[in-house]
């Protein structure tokens, strides 16, 4: 018994080409549109969402945030400015528990033989730390009046 012919043909074998160094470019005899292999194996990304642009802070709103909370830096966090905001919140809220701790808790614990002497000494620490507190006021009630003056 002889055995039967598929008319079946064996599938044609591609030559494999050897990586050559240097760019990659497309044989001669490919079409202008096709894919370099690089880039036809390439992952492609979705396109990232754009940011929407930040919104621009009102001056009038930094300006009133100086004037009535400048003493703790609310202007300066408002606009961005994370420095000046840092020095005022310092400022204030190393200041205020000074001032109180002076002016309520030391007087309590010293003895009567020492009153005279530390006496002077707390005051001058208490008006210390109290113009500590004025003055980052003042500085963010400036801030706050400078920047409704510049308001465009």
């Amino acid at each position: 018994m002889e055995p039967e012919q598929s008319n079946v043909s064996a599938p044609e074998v591609q030559p494999v080409l050897e990586a050559q160094p240097g760019p990659v470019s497309a044989p001669a005899s490919a079409p202008a549109t096709a894919l370099q292999p690089a880039q036809a194996m390439a992952p492609q990304l979705a396109p990232t969402p754009t940011q929407p642009a930040p919104k621009a802070k009102s001056k009038t709103t930094a300006g009133l945030l100086g004037i009535f909370l400048g003493a703790i830096g609310a202007h300066n966090w408002y606009l961005g400015e994370k420095a000046k905001g840092i020095a005022h919140v310092c400022m204030f809220f190393s200041s205020v528990p000074s001032v109180v701790v002076i002016n309520l808790v030391l007087p309590n614990v010293r003895t009567l033989s020492s009153v005279m002497q530390t006496e002077a000494v707390f005051d001058a620490l208490s008006t210390f730390f109290a113009l500590i507190i004025i003055a980052s006021a003042i500085w963010g009630l400036i801030e706050g009046i400078i920047i409704l003056a510049k308001r465009q």
